[in-house]
């Protein structure tokens, strides 16, 4: 899936100039501040779990869980694709001021009616009165979510991801201090979901201040927008509820078929998957007002070329996670673990490839909806579904983590496939073989430079940094990364202006 034009050929004597390209220095920058904001929130995040779990204690951070379980699955059939369906159509020409202020409304709506009609069910189906109470205040935490998720569409439209990071740096922020606050007044797992929900709030209405400024709106009721948001949006819904049962399908079937501590193992490896999955979407999302004109015009050929060059990207990133995975594996679940975790070496091992299978299909996936066929990529993910949990059923009671990690990688290996023959069935194309080439070149000097590195300095996080790069230096060199074009940005911003 080599880039097309990417051996770019230069004038000898003529500085490198980057030509137009969908991985333009907006791209790149707007890419950087996510990757920090996400480091910031996780760190935040990380900080606000050690203060519940301590403060709440086993029993009552068990309720606080139960209630964030049930709002989750009870807002995914009301997600409606909303936010594919957003993005898709902000990358057209045009006012979307009606359409996003009908967007946000149903989104507010669908999602707060769902919530607000699961928690007064609670009431009587639910024994544990704090887990009825909390239901309440959940629902405004996960409708506030959901609405403020919606909003990224238009900080990707315009690559101003800086203010949609932001707004979630200000949400973290509020989350530490309130949780800080609930243990300060000794609250219980009610109070902290009102944390939980104030921070939300907060995140919301900073995104919505900011959205408004890229894209004026307001919310508007309007059924005849609504019924095309719905008739559009409902097979990325389907896709979308789909993904999530592919995604936590293993550990149901791990929680029904394996002791307590096979569940546990296997919990660092997915939760590392899901971090490392979270970000190539992000990316994508970024190029989707490129994929979306071209196909507006109906220039496959440019829609060809943006695609190429993402999935060189992403081919680029997600060997380098399987690399980091496979030579470091025992490494990082004790990190995280400790050496209790060193079990769940093995499945770190395998499940690396998802990962990176993940990712490039994550932008296959936004090029095949910029196409409109959210369609075909529900027939898919139903036949994913469908494959995942026979190969979850009959490989973890065998296997444990080991085979759920292998039916993992087995369905995200399909799930690629299957949206390479709906690419190439739409008029796609991209070389394969010299982009093939340069990953294996630098795949294997990666993998060499992290072990020998790691080994000749006794450090592995050393071995991880400097092989790294190494790594990456191979990847521009061989052409998987746009050699020209790097070239080309870093003499224009070291190069001293020419008065």
């Amino acid at each position: 899936m080599a880039t097309t034009g990417m051996a770019d050929t230069e004038t000898p004597g003529e500085p490198v100039q980057a030509e137009a390209s969908v991985l333009n220095q907006s791209v790149a920058k707007n890419m950087a501040i996510v990757v920090a904001g996400k480091a910031i929130a996780v760190v935040a995040g990380v900080a606000a779990t050690v203060l519940t779990t301590r403060h709440l204690g086993p029993a009552d951070y068990g309720r606080y869980r139960e209630v964030l379980n049930y709002v989750i699955f009870g807002s995914v059939f009301v997600d409606l694709g909303l936010y594919m369906i957003l993005l898709r159509e902000l990358g057209k020409p045009g006012d979307h001021s009606r359409y996003l202020g009908a967007a946000m409304a149903l989104r507010l709506l669908a999602t707060g009616a769902a919530l607000f009609a699961a928690s007064l069910a609670g009431l009587f189906l639910l024994e544990d009165p704090v887990v009825r109470t909390g239901m309440f205040v959940g629902a405004v935490y996960f409708t506030a979510y959901q609405a403020s998720e919606l909003l990224i569409a238009v900080f990707q439209r315009h690559l101003r991801q800086d203010r949609q990071v932001m707004a979630e740096i200000f949400g973290s922020i509020a989350l530490v201090a309130l949780t800080v606050l609930v243990v300060a007044l000794g609250g219980g797992a009610v109070g902290m979901l009102a944390a939980l929900a104030g921070s939300a709030a907060v995140t919301l209405a900073l995104a919505w201040r900011w959205a408004a400024l890229l894209e004026p709106f307001r919310p508007l009721v309007d059924p005849a927008y609504w019924r095309h948001l719905v008739a559009e949006g409902l097979p990325f819904a389907g896709s979308r509820i789909l993904l999530i049962v592919i995604i936590r399908g293993d550990m149901l079937v791990m929680a029904l078929t394996q002791p307590s501590r096979a569940l546990g193992l296997y919990g660092i490896p997915t939760k590392i998957f899901e971090i490392v999955t979270s970000m190539p979407p992000q990316f994508s999302g970024l190029l989707m007002s490129s994929f979306t004109e071209a196909a507006a015009r109906r220039d496959v050929a440019q829609l060809s070329r943006n695609l190429s060059e993402a999935l060189s990207v992403m081919l680029w990133f997600g060997i380098g996670v399987v690399l980091t995975t496979t030579v470091f594996a025992e490494e990082i679940v004790v990190l995280i673990g400790g050496r209790a975790f060193s079990g769940a070496r093995d499945a770190m091992v395998v499940i690396g490839p998802a990962m990176a299978f993940s990712a490039v299909a994550s932008v296959l996936r936004f090029a095949l909806a910029a196409l409109e066929r959210q369609r075909h990529l529900l027939m898919l993910d139903v036949a994913a579904a469908a494959i995942a949990f026979g190969l979850f059923l009959l490989l973890i009671p065998i296997y444990s983590g080991v085979g759920a990690a292998v039916a993992r990688t087995a369905v995200e290996a399909f799930t690629l496939a299957g949206m390479g023959l709906l690419a190439h069935r739409a008029g796609i194309r991209f070389p394969v073989a010299g982009t093939l080439f340069a990953t294996a070149v630098a795949g294997v000097a990666g993998a060499l430079a992290m072990a020998s590195l790691a080994r000749a300095t006794g450090l592995w996080w050393l071995g991880f940094l400097l092989g790294g790069v190494l790594y990456s230096l191979v990847a521009i060199a061989t052409g998987l990364l746009p050699r020209a074009r790097i070239l080309g940005w870093l003499r224009a911003k070291f190069a001293p202006h020419r008065s």
